[in-house]
């Protein structure tokens, strides 16, 4: 899958709006795309040379906060769902977007962004 057709199979899906997106041919193909779930979420899906990474983008005053969308499935999932914070292909990221669906829904319904933020700078890691 490339780029465009991931561009295109996000789009088709009404919980994610690109807000952002940048693509760079001349270097490697790296590209950065910000998404937003559900009006609520902000996803940052960045491309370096081929290592793909998901992380979930807070605001807070005077700092921006982001934290690896596995850590935050593992984090609301108790399973260890998510075993790896990079990939190496688009179709990878978009099968674990699509499949976080449920997730990034309950973070937002049960209201449990501040306490993800707080285990991420307590330091508590998952794999």
């Amino acid at each position: 899958m490339n780029y465009e057709e991931f561009l295109l199979n996000i789009s088709q899906d009404n919980n994610f709006k690109i807000i952002e997106k940048i693509y760079t041919e001349e270097s490697f193909g790296n590209f950065e795309i910000m998404l937003l779930f559900a009006n609520k979420i902000k996803i940052e899906i960045n491309n370096d040379r081929g290592i793909i990474e998901i992380n979930l983008n807070y605001h807070q005053i005077l700092s921006q906060i982001r934290i690896p969308l596995c850590f935050v499935i593992n984090s609301v999932n108790t399973n260890d769902f998510c075993q790896s914070s990079t990939f190496d292909s688009l179709e990878k990221v978009q099968e674990l977007l699509f499949s976080s669906l449920p997730i990034l829904t309950r973070i937002i319904e049960e209201n449990l962004t501040n306490k993800i933020i707080r285990k991420w700078k307590r330091g508590i890691r998952t794999p």
